[in-house]
Parts: structure tokens; sequence; C-alpha cells
């Protein structure tokens, strides 16, 4: 087996790739667990720690934290996404509004589902979409 097949690019997992999701939403996501999404987790989550070890902790402020680790170090930006027809520019604001929403679950999943896909991240594939 050639192992290259394998090879991710460490700058675009940290930096991001632009995904060309359809319907004329681009967004650009990074790796879940890059260096600045664990340093951010960390962060957060360290005031709480004792709460988190013995597994006391809120299952809704462990989403808040997820999130608030998620936007801005994964999900780095997004064009084109629009509700009801009115464009969303991306801030890290509105975007946590949206993925803390219920209604917008898919979406949130679709996201973070292109941030764990390691063929986002293959050196080859973003070479070549750099070139393009």
């Amino acid at each position: 087996m050639d192992l290259s097949k394998f090879r991710t690019s460490p700058t675009a997992a940290e930096d991001g790739v632009i995904v060309d999701c359809g319907d004329g939403l681009k967004v650009r996501i990074a790796r879940t667990g890059n260096p600045k999404h664990q340093k951010e987790l960390q962060r957060l989550t360290k005031p709480f720690l004792r709460q988190y070890q013995n597994k006391t902790i809120s299952d809704e402020l462990v989403m808040e934290h997820s999130l608030q680790a998620f936007v801005g170090t994964v999900l780095i930006s997004w064009e084109g996404l629009t509700i009801d027809g009115e464009d969303v520019p991306y801030s890290r604001e509105k975007a946590l509004e949206i993925l803390a929403d219920k209604q917008y679950k898919d979406f949130r999943t679709m996201l973070e589902g292109l941030a764990e896909e390691a063929e986002v991240f293959r050196a080859q594939e973003v070479a070549e979409t750099v070139k393009n």
C-alpha cells in the first residue's frame, strides 16, 4: 500500500480549506482537533476541569464549549449562506447562534463531518485546489 495516499496538508488542517457545499455556499473549514482548536477547547474547559473529570458538567455547557471552540478555529468563515432568501454574513456571533439553534442541527452536522473528513485535507487535493 502506498502511504502517500494518506498524506494530508498540516497547513490546510490548521488554516482551513474552502469547500464548495453547493447552492452557492462555500465554507472555509479546518480540521477538528487542529492545534488552534485544541488550545481553544483547553482554554474554555480549564475552569470546569473538575466538573469534566467528575462527569458532573451539564450537557448544555459541554455543547457550549464545543461550539465556541469549533467556531473560529474549525469553522473559519462562510460565503453565500442565506436564511429565507436573506444573506447571512459570517461573524463569530452569528455562527454560534446558528450552530446552537436546534432547527439547524443538520447544517452543524454537515460542517462537523467536513471538518473530520480526511479527504478534505489531503495534500494532493489541496495542492490542486490552490492551483485552480
